[in-house]
C-alpha cells in the first residue's frame, strides 16, 4: 500500500518518475524560441499575407492579426502558466492537457493536435516547393523552347511544371534527416534557417513599390465594368461627366496613390471569415517548441520564456509587414495570386524566394520534430486503439529516445496531404484542429484558477479571464471560419471521445475536469443561499429530505423513494447508519458498503448524495443526522424513515427517530415497505381526513413530484375526501378546488369523496379500494406521534402495498 502512495506521489509531482527524469537532448531556451517564432514566420507570411490585405484591405488585415492574437496569446500564457507548475515530459501540449483532463479527453485533443501536426507538415512542404516558382518557370520555359526547335506540332501550348513534383521528393528527403539524424540536426539548422529569415525580412523592408506596379482602379472601388463603358453609355449619361472639379480630382489622385486608404480592396474580394481561415494557421506556431518539451533541460523557465517572446516577436513583424505592403502596392497587385507580391517589393527580389524556401522548410522542420514526439507520449498512454500500435508508436531509439516508428507514420501522413496540394484547403484543416487544442489549453488554465485548488502554484501567473477570453475566441472563431469545417471537427473530436472512453474507463473523464470547479462553485452556492435563505424561504417550499437507515442495501424502496423524490425539485441525503463504536476498520467496512450504494445511485442516475454514520444507536446517530447541514447551503427540512411491513419492532425506533425530528421542527415522512416495491408504479392513492388537512398541501406535492421522474411517468393520482357521515368539513368539491388552483395534474374525475363512521369502517374503505395501489399517501398527526399508540397507526391498512405516512410541520402553500 505504501508502494502505491509513493508511486501515486511521484506521478502526481514529478519525483522519480523515469519519465519525469528523462531529458532527452538536454536543450535550452533558443531552440523552444527558434521553433516557435520560425514555424510563426512561416510560409503564409511570404505567400498569403499579400493576399489577406489585398482582400480585405489594411485595416481588416490589423483586425486579423488582433483576433489570432486574441486566441495565442491566452494560449501561450496557459500554457506558461501551467508548464511553471509541474514539469511537462514529452507531448507537449498534449502531456498538459492529458494530465489535467485525464486520458479520455487529454487523449482525444491530442490527437487532433497530432493530426494538426502532422498534416502543417504537407502545408510547409507545398509552400517550400513555391519557393521554387523562377526555377520551374525557368525549366519550363527551356523546355517549351527545345520542343518548339523540333518542330512542336503545337508550340504554344505552355509547358506547366506542378510544384508537387517537388514538394514530394523534398518531403521524403525532409524525413530521412531525421530518421538519420534525430533532433540534433534539427535545431542546429534551426540557427542558420532564421538567419536567412532575417535577411529575407531586412531586403523587404528596404524595398519600395516595384516601378512597374498597376495602380487599378479597383483601389477606389470602381469595377473595371465601370472603367470599360462605352462611350455611347457614356454619353447618355451626363451626370457621370458633370461630377464637380474636386471629386474628379480626389478620385484621380487616389488612383495614383498607394496606401491611401486604409480601408482599400478588391471588390467581390474573398470574405474575412475565409481570409482568417487561411491566414490563422501564420499565427500558430507559437506552441511548436512546446512539443521539445521532453528534450528540455528546463521546462519550466524555457517554455515561458521561449514561447512568450516568440508570439510577441511575430505578431510585431506581421504588423510591420502588413504596413509595408499597404504602403507598397495596389490591392488588385497584392490579391493577384499569380504574384509573389513580396518579391516585387524586395530590394533584393531572390531573397524573399529564399526567405520563403527557408521559412517554408523551418516550419516544416519544426512540425516533423513534435508531432512524432507528440504521437509517441499518445502511444505511452495508451491512448492509440490497437495495443501493438501502441507497443510499436511508443518505442524511441537511442540515448534521447528518437520516435522513429512515429516519424516513419507522421511522414507517411505528409506525403499524403502534400499529394493534395491545395494550400488554402489545408490550411482550413489545420485551423479548426489548432482552434479546438487552444481551446482546450485555455480551459485547462481558466478551471485552475477557478478550482482554487492550492496545488497548482505555477511560478508564472496568468489571468482567469485571459484564458476565459481565449476559450471564448476559439469557439467564436472556428465558427465564424466556417460552419461545416466546425462541426466536421466537433463531431470527429466526439467520435474520438467516444471510441477513447470505452478503452479508458477506469479514467476520469467530464467529472474529472469539472470537479474542483465544481467543489468552488457548490462552496460559493451554498453561501449565498445561507445568506438569502429568508427570501429562499419565500419562494416556494422544496424538499430537502435526508434518509436514515441500517438497511440500505438490503432494502432498496427506501433509497429508491428518496432519489424519486429529490431527482430535480428538491436535494437529499441517504445516510447509511451502522451500529457501533467508530474504529478504522468499522469506517473502511462503512466506506465498501457506501461505494455499493454510490454505484446503485450511478446505475439509477440519482440525483442525491450518499454517506455512512457509525454510532452505536440508532437515536445518537439520527441526532447527529438532524444537525447536519442540506447539500443545497440550506438546512434539511423533512426526515424519512422506514421499516418494514413484516418486522413490526422496528417501529418502536421510528417512533423516537419521528418524535425526536417534530421536536427538532422537521416534517416526517415514514414509508412502511413491502416486498411489492412500489410495483408498476402506475398508480398513487391519496388518502386524506379531516383530521390531516394541515398535511394535504404537502401531501400533494409528493404526489406530484413523484409522477415527474421519468419511472411513474405513466402513474395516474387518485384522491380520496374521507370524512365522518356527521362531519361536512371536508368533502370532494373542495379539494377539486384546491387542485385547480394549484395547478395539478390530477384529473377531477379522480376525486372521490369517502364516508366513514369509525377508523375500523375507514380501513376496510382504504384496504378495498387501494389493495391494488403500487403506493399509498395517508397522513399522521401530531398527536399520533408523540402517543404512545404510533405502533398501531402505523400498522393500519394492512391489505395495501407501499405506505407513505406524512406529517407537516410547517406551512406549504401549493397556490
Amino acid at each position: 500500500m505504501l508502494s502505491k502512495l509513493g508511486q501515486q506521489y511521484r506521478s502526481r509531482f514529478g519525483g522519480n518518475n523515469p519519465s519525469n527524469q528523462q531529458h532527452g537532448h538536454g536543450f535550452g531556451t533558443a531552440p523552444v524560441f527558434l521553433a516557435s517564432i520560425s514555424t510563426i514566420l512561416g510560409a503564409i507570411l511570404f505567400l498569403r499575407f499579400g493576399y489577406a490585405v489585398g482582400n480585405v484591405g489594411f485595416l481588416k488585415t490589423l483586425a486579423i492579426i488582433v483576433l489570432g492574437h486574441l486566441v495565442t496569446i491566452p494560449t501561450v500564457l496557459a500554457v506558461s502558466e501551467i508548464a511553471t507548475n509541474r514539469r511537462v515530459a514529452g507531448g507537449g501540449a498534449y502531456y498538459i492537457v492529458s494530465r489535467s483532463f485525464g486520458t479520455s479527453i487529454g487523449g482525444t485533443i491530442g490527437c487532433a493536435l497530432y493530426l494538426s501536426q502532422a498534416i502543417s507538415i504537407a502545408f510547409y512542404m507545398v509552400a517550400f516547393a513555391e519557393a521554387f516558382e523562377p526555377v520551374l518557370s525557368w525549366i519550363a520555359d527551356y523546355i517549351s523552347s527545345y520542343y518548339q526547335d523540333i518542330d512542336n506540332p503545337n508550340p504554344s501550348d505552355p509547358i506547366n511544371i506542378n510544384a508537387r513534383w517537388l514538394s514530394i521528393p523534398c518531403t521524403i528527403i525532409l524525413i530521412v534527416i531525421m530518421l538519420s539524424k534525430g533532433a540534433n540536426i534539427g535545431v542546429s539548422m534551426l540557427w542558420g534557417i532564421c538567419a536567412i529569415l532575417a535577411v529575407s525580412l531586412i531586403a523587404f523592408f528596404m524595398g519600395g513599390p516595384p516601378e512597374t506596379i498597376d495602380t487599378l482602379p479597383e483601389v477606389i472601388g470602381k469595377t473595371p465594368e465601370v472603367m470599360e463603358t462605352p462611350p455611347e453609355v457614356i454619353d447618355r449619361t451626363p451626370e457621370v461627366i458633370d461630377k464637380t472639379p474636386e471629386v474628379v480630382d480626389k478620385a484621380t489622385e487616389e488612383t495614383r496613390l498607394i496606401g491611401s486608404s486604409i480601408t482599400a480592396s478588391v471588390p467581390n474580394g474573398d470574405p474575412f471569415g475565409k481570409v482568417f481561415a487561411i491566414c490563422f494557421p501564420a499565427f500558430t506556431g507559437m506552441i511548436a517548441g512546446l512539443g521539445l518539451s521532453g528534450d528540455l533541460r528546463n521546462p519550466q523557465r524555457s517554455i515561458p520564456l521561449g514561447t512568450i517572446t516568440a508570439t510577441l516577436a511575430g505578431m510585431v513583424v506581421y504588423v510591420l509587414v502588413a504596413i509595408k505592403l499597404w504602403q507598397s502596392a495596389t490591392p488588385a497587385d497584392l490579391a493577384d495570386p499569380n504574384k509573389i507580391i513580396m518579391a516585387d517589393i524586395s530590394a533584393w527580389r531572390p531573397a524573399i524566394f529564399i526567405g520563403l524556401g527557408a521559412a517554408s522548410f523551418s516550419s516544416a522542420l519544426g512540425s516533423i520534430m513534435v508531432a512524432p514526439r507528440t504521437l509517441q507520449a499518445l502511444a505511452r498512454d495508451n491512448v492509440l486503439p490497437i495495443p501493438g500500435l501502441n507497443r510499436l508508436m511508443r518505442t524511441g531509439v537511442g540515448k534521447s529516445q528518437e520516435p522513429v516508428p512515429a516519424t516513419f507514420v507522421s511522414g507517411a501522413i505528409a506525403v499524403v496531404f502534400v499529394a493534395i496540394g491545395e494550400l488554402n484547403f489545408i490550411a482550413q484543416i489545420l485551423t479548426m484542429f489548432f482552434l479546438v487544442t487552444y481551446g482546450a489549453l485555455c480551459v485547462v488554465s481558466f478551471l485552475e484558477h477557478f478550482a482554487g485548488n492550492p496545488s497548482y502554484r505555477p511560478t508564472f501567473h496568468s489571468r482567469w479571464y485571459v484564458s476565459l477570453l481565449g476559450t471564448v475566441m476559439c469557439g467564436l472563431m472556428m465558427f465564424q471560419i466556417n460552419v461545416f469545417y466546425a462541426f466536421l471537427s466537433i463531431f470527429l473530436i466526439l467520435a474520438i471521445y467516444i471510441g477513447l472512453r470505452r478503452g479508458h474507463r477506469e479514467q476520469r473523464g467530464m467529472i474529472g475536469i469539472f470537479q474542483g470547479a465544481m467543489f468552488q462553485l457548490t462552496r460559493w452556492l451554498q453561501t449565498t443561499l445561507q445568506k438569502n435563505r429568508a427570501n429562499f424561504s419565500e419562494s416556494g417550499w422544496r424538499p430537502s429530505i435526508v434518509g436514515i437507515t441500517q438497511f440500505g442495501e438490503r432494502r432498496l424502496g427506501h433509497f429508491d423513494l428518496l432519489r424519486w423524490l429529490c431527482h430535480r425539485q428538491g436535494f437529499g441525503q441517504f445516510i447509511q447508519f451502522f451500529p457501533g463504536d467508530y474504529s478504522f476498520p468499522e469506517e473502511i467496512s462503512a466506506r465498501i458498503h457506501v461505494d455499493a450504494l454510490i454505484q446503485q445511485s450511478e446505475a439509477s442516475r440519482a440525483g442525491i448524495f450518499v454517506d455512512s454514520l457509525i454510532c452505536p444507536t440508532f437515536q445518537l446517530a439520527l441526532a447527529q443526522v438532524l444537525q447536519m447541514p442540506g447539500i443545497s447551503g440550506l438546512p434539511n427540512n423533512t426526515i424519512l424513515l422506514e421499516f418494514d411491513h413484516n418486522h413490526p419492532e422496528e417501529i418502536p425506533e421510528v417512533q423516537q427517530g419521528a418524535s425526536l425530528a417534530v421536536e427538532s421542527l422537521f416534517n416526517v415522512l415514514i414509508l412502511r415497505s413491502t416486498k411489492h416495491r412500489f410495483g408498476y408504479r402506475s398508480s398513487i392513492h391519496v388518502w386524506v381526513t379531516d383530521d390531516n388537512l394541515a398535511n394535504v398541501p404537502m401531501m400533494l406535492l409528493l404526489a406530484y413530484i413523484l409522477v415527474g421522474h421519468s419511472e411513474w411517468k405513466r402513474a395516474k393520482i387518485r384522491l380520496f375526501a374521507c370524512s365522518t357521515s356527521w362531519d361536512t368539513e371536508l368533502d370532494a368539491d373542495e379539494l377539486s378546488t384546491v387542485i385547480k388552483e394549484g395547478r395539478l395534474p390530477i384529473s377531477m374525475q379522480n376525486v372521490t369523496s369517502v364516508s366513514y363512521e369509525s377508523e375500523e369502517a375507514l380501513e376496510q374503505e382504504v384496504t378495498h379500494r387501494s389493495a391494488q395501489a403500487d403506493l399509498v399517501i395517508t397522513g399522521l398527526t401530531i398527536e399520533d406521534i408523540n402517543s404512545g399508540d404510533l405502533d398501531r397507526v402505523l400498522q393500519r391498512y394492512q391489505g395495501v402495498n407501499d405506505v407513505l405516512f406524512v406529517h407537516s410541520i410547517e406551512p406549504i402553500s401549493i397556490d
